[in-house]
């Protein structure tokens, strides 16, 4: 009877009602903690709630296309960020596409609810966004419109602290007479591209000699006389890098131009015309680390005088 009893199979241990419920308890706690953490985890993901700085240093990034257009446009926070003034520290309008029929005036236009474009409008938007603050100014060419003298006026007085200036192929007469005046706006000012040389050349220049103490890069193109080559040489004796591909330039203007300044790094005189690059350029260019005169020649395609 007791082999028969100890032989006799025993039930498997089964778990009871309690423990079942007990693990199931746990189960459901540990899936809602994790529920939770990835709740948290989103929340600390969402973009709009990002530290502003951070969103800044994002947002600097993008073009102005993205930063008028795209950002502002998202959410509340994005746009309180997109007016920051350090992301409208560079103007490059060259960017954009503003004549009165793109996509990008037609888009503009819809968002900001206005019935007419016009370039002194669209100007004053971006600067006013500047808040003083812009460094680098670039004002496109264009066919339709012209910068007028009101804008250049606005431009003078709202971008005190501008280091980069560029202007467009084409001045109005009264814009090219005022422009000197705004030089002594511009005490940073370190850079000046101007795609065909104004009439105001030699007092832009002047002024840039009397005001602004760093600068040192001058791009032009156009018809040189010996006064304009004179003003470089007595008002940028410490110019560092000169630009003047594709100009009408006489032998004597250039030499003048060597011989007064002597801290040039980079002189461009490529595709020039009215002279040959001889020994004595060549020995007055000596310490100029890039010197380029490809393709330049006597021959004056145009009757300039000088």
């Amino acid at each position: 009877m007791l082999l028969q009893s100890f032989y006799t199979k025993q039930p498997p241990h089964t778990h009871t009602q309690t423990e079942t419920q007990t693990d199931t308890h746990a189960r459901t706690h540990r899936e809602r903690e994790r529920e939770r953490e990835r709740e948290r985890m989103v929340e600390t993901r969402k973009w709009e709630e990002m530290d502003m700085d951070c969103l800044v240093c994002i947002f600097e990034r993008l073009n102005l296309e993205d930063l008028i257009l795209g950002v502002p446009f998202l959410c509340k926070s994005w746009y309180q960020t997109s007016t920051n003034p350090l992301l409208w520290k560079v103007l490059d309008f060259n960017q954009l596409d503003l004549h009165p029929t793109s996509p990008f005036v037609e888009i503009f236009k819809q968002e900001y609810r206005v019935l007419k474009f016009s370039f002194t409008g669209f100007l004053k938007f971006t600067v006013n966004r500047s808040r003083r603050s812009a460094v680098e100014l670039r004002v496109p060419s264009m066919d339709v419109t012209h910068v007028q003298l009101e804008d250049l006026a606005y431009i003078s007085y709202e971008c005190p602290s501008l280091k980069i200036v560029s202007l467009p192929h084409t001045l109005l007469s009264e814009v090219d007479k005022y422009f000197p005046r705004c030089i002594a706006n511009w005490r940073d000012l370190q850079i000046l591209h101007m795609q065909v040389k104004p009439n105001s050349f030699a007092q832009i220049v002047a002024e840039i000699g009397s005001h602004c103490k760093n600068f040192f890069e001058l791009k032009t193109r156009g018809p040189f006389t010996f006064k304009e080559a004179n003003a470089i040489a007595a008002w940028l004796p410490n110019i560092k890098h000169l630009h003047l591909s594709k100009c009408s330039i006489t032998r004597e203007s250039l030499l003048i131009i060597l011989k007064g300044c002597k801290e040039l790094e980079i002189l461009d005189v490529r595709n020039c015309r009215c002279f040959d690059v001889d020994e004595e350029i060549l020995k007055l260019s000596y310490n100029i680390k890039t010197f380029n005169y490809e393709a330049c020649t006597t021959w004056q395609r145009f009757p300039y005088i000088f």
